[in-house]
């Protein structure tokens, strides 16, 4: 049984490091769950008790929902471009690593030969 180099001491800190990046999005998880639960409880506390009972209710139903509604909007954004943002880091600049292997033919762009039109940059050339 390999656990990607665990018994080395590189391998323990490669493990570490693994295990405190993914708790990072497990810490995202957490934080979006807070941040909503602070909307909620910011939009209980608008109230006007110096007015009547039909405007309180108006007021409160106004501006909470509209504390609940970019609120929780807000954090959704947040959340969901956290989530990908952290989530595409990882598998790029973590995970991916364990898998590549270099040694392949180097990449050669698309470009165009040919013995009878011969490509000139432009900015090289002199105007006359």
């Amino acid at each position: 049984m390999n656990l990607y180099g665990i018994q080395s001491s590189y391998g323990v800190g490669s493990f570490v490091g693994d295990v405190l990046s993914y708790s990072r999005l497990l810490a995202l998880g957490l934080t979006t769950a807070i941040l909503a639960s602070a909307f909620n409880m910011i939009a209980a506390l608008i109230k006007m008790p110096a007015a009547g009972f039909v405007v309180n209710l108006l007021v409160r139903v106004v501006l909470g929902g509209t504390v609940l509604l970019f609120g929780h909007m807000l954090n959704y954004f947040m959340g969901t471009m956290g989530a990908f943002i952290h989530s595409a880091r990882l598998t790029l600049l973590e995970f991916f690593g364990r898998f590549y292997e270099g040694g392949a033919p180097r990449f050669r762009r698309f470009g165009f030969w040919s013995e009878i039109v011969k490509v000139v940059d432009v900015t090289t050339v002199r105007e006359k």
